[in-house]
């Protein structure tokens, strides 16, 4: 179950990420980076410190410009963390 909401929320992201016109097309990348990395991860039931940290410093990064971005993200970390993963 789980499982099932962070592909959910994945598939949320992608959809946000496409959707923002004003997100430079060098964002909209490493987003579509993070994604595929985070989709791995679930893969192997496991999200590396290297991983986890970029989420972290994406929020941060798009916290004002992106809420709903950051939004979504903020509850992939959740979900992952509530995996244990």
């Amino acid at each position: 179950m789980p499982k099932e909401k962070a592909n959910k929320l994945l598939h949320q992201l992608r959809t946000e990420i496409e959707q923002q016109a004003s997100l430079p097309d060098n964002d909209k990348q490493r987003m579509g980076k993070l994604v595929q990395d985070i989709e791995q991860g679930l893969n192997e039931d496991k999200i590396s410190e290297e991983l986890n940290s970029k989420l972290a410093d994406t929020v941060t990064e798009f916290e004002a410009t992106y809420p709903r971005l950051t939004a979504i993200i903020n509850d992939i970390m959740v979900t992952l963390s509530n995996m244990g993963i």
